[in-house]
C-alpha cells in the first residue's frame, strides 16, 4: 500500500537513520518518490521468492538496484555530500567499494561544475596510491578519471602540480595489462596537448619515456597513441623537433616501419618523420634505406593506402630541399618510373594527393635530369 504524507514511518521497520527515513522526514520530497522506492524494493524481494519457486515460465521486471542492496538501509550521499563521501571511499580497503567510487566520480566529472568541485576537494591527491592497486579495473579507471579531470578547466595544472601523481602516471605506462596502459597513454595525450604544462612534463621525464616506448611498446593500439603524442609534440615547436632528432626518433621510426603494422600505424609513423624533416637537422638523417622505403610507398609496390603515399611524398619534399638529398633522389635507379607515377597521381581525385605530387615534382624539376625528363612530358603536364 502506498504511503501518504501523514503516515508515520515505523523506526523498527525502516531504521531511525535509514536512507528512506531521512527522505521521508524531508517534507520537500514528493510522496510519489517514496512510493516508487517502496514499490521497487517490494518487487525486488518478490523476485527473490519467485526465483526459488518451481513454477515454470517465471518472468519479472529487471531490478534497478544491485543484488543484495537494501535501499531502505543503504547509505547514499546526494548533492554537496556526494563528492566528500566518494573521496572517503577511495581509502576503503574494500576494492569493490573503491571501484564503485571511481565509477561514480567519472560520471560526475563529465559535468563541468562537478569537475571543478572534484578539483576543489583535491580528489587527485588520493588517486596516486590507486595506480599500483592489485585490481586492473581500479588502475584502468583511475586513468579514465585523470583524463576526465585533465579535460576540465585547470585540470592539467592540478595534475602537473602533484609531483607524486606524475610519477605514478609514468608507472601506469609500464602496466602489464594492455588496456590499462592504453588508458594511461590517453591521459598522457591529453596532458601533452596542453601547451601550458609542456615544460613541467618535460622536466618530469615524460618526453624521454614516450621516446623510449616508441621502440619498445608491443601493443599496436598503445603504439598508435605514443605516435600521436610524439607527432603533436614535434608539431608544437622546433625545440621539440630538435630534441626528438637528437634522441634518434628518426631511427626508431625507421625500425618500426619495417614491422608488420597496419597502414594506420605506419601513417602515424610517417607523420612524425614529416614533422622532423621540416627541421634543418632532420634533413641530414635521410638515409638511403629510409629513402628507398619512402619511394616504395609512393610507387605503391605493396598496395598501400593513399594516405601512406601522401605522407611519403611530403617527407621527400621536405628532405629534398637540400642539394645532397636532391642528388640522392635523382640518382635513384627508378627515377623515371617515379616521375611517371607522380604525373599519374596529379590526376588523382584526392586534392591532398594532387598537391603532394605537384610539390614533389616541383622539387625534382629543380635538377637538370628532372627538368629534361618533364620537358619530354610537357604535353601531358599541360593536360
Amino acid at each position: 500500500m502506498a504511503l501518504k504524507k501523514c503516515d508515520p514511518i515505523d523506526p523498527d521497520k525502516y531504521g531511525r537513520n535509514s536512507h528512506l527515513g531521512g527522505i521521508y522526514c524531508d517534507h520537500n520530497v514528493p510522496v510519489h518518490m517514496i512510493n516508487r522506492l517502496l514499490e521497487e524494493d517490494l518487487q525486488r524481494r518478490h523476485k527473490v521468492l519467485k526465483c526459488c519457486s518451481t513454477e515454470p515460465d517465471v518472468t519479472y521486471k529487471d531490478e534497478i538496484f544491485l543484488p543484495g542492496v537494501d535501499i531502505l538501509h543503504r547509505e547514499v550521499a546526494f548533492g554537496k555530500w556526494a563528492i566528500p563521501k566518494l573521496k572517503k571511499e577511495l581509502w576503503s580497503p574494500d576494492l569493490q567499494l573503491v571501484s564503485k567510487a571511481l565509477c561514480s566520480l567519472i560520471d560526475l566529472s563529465f559535468n563541468p561544475e562537478r569537475s571543478v568541485e572534484i578539483l576543489c576537494h583535491n580528489i587527485i591527491s588520493r588517486l596516486g596510491r590507486s595506480v599500483t592497486s592489485s585490481s586492473p579495473f581500479i588502475r584502468q579507471h583511475v586513468a579514465i578519471l585523470l583524463r576526465c579531470i585533465a579535460n576540465a578547466p585547470y585540470g592539467c595544472n592540478h595534475i602537473v602540480g602533484n609531483k607524486y601523481l606524475l610519477d605514478q602516471i609514468l608507472l601506469g605506462l609500464d602496466d602489464p595489462m594492455e588496456q590499462v596502459r592504453y588508458e594511461y597513454l590517453r591521459t598522457v595525450y591529453v596532458l601533452v596537448s596542453s601547451s601550458l604544462v609542456l615544460q613541467e612534463l618535460s622536466d618530469a621525464g615524460y618526453i624521454e619515456v614516450l621516446i623510449s616506448k616508441l621502440s619498445s611498446e608491443q601493443s599496436e593500439f598503445c603504439l598508435l597513441l605514443i605516435i600521436h603524442c610524439l607527432e603533436h609534440l614535434a608539431h608544437t615547436s622546433s625545440h621539440q623537433q630538435e630534441y626528438q632528432i637528437q634522441a634518434n626518433v628518426i631511427e626508431s621510426v625507421h625500425d618500426r616501419l619495417k614491422g608488420k603494422f597496419s597502414d594506420r600505424t605506419k601513417i602515424g609513423l610517417l607523420g612524425i618523420l614529416a614533422q622532423l624533416m621540416k627541421h634543418p637537422d632532420g634533413k641530414g638523417h635521410l638515409t638511403p634505406e629510409l629513402f628507398h622505403l619512402m619511394l616504395g610507398f609512393i610507387l605503391n609496390e605493396k598496395e598501400v593506402s593513399p594516405d601512406l603515399q601522401v605522407n611519403s611524398m611530403r617527407i621527400l619534399t621536405f628532405a629534398a630541399i637540400t642539394t645532397e638529398n636532391k642528388l640522392l633522389l635523382v640518382q635513384f635507379e627508378r627515377i623515371a618510373q617515379l616521375i611517371e607515377k607522380l604525373i599519374d597521381l596529379v590526376r588523382y581525385h584526392d586534392k591532398n594527393m594532387q598537391l603532394s605530387s605537384i610539390q614533389l615534382l616541383t622539387v625534382i624539376s629543380e635538377t637538370k635530369y628532372g627538368r629534361e625528363f618533364m620537358m619530354s612530358r610537357l604535353e601531358f603536364l599541360r593536360c
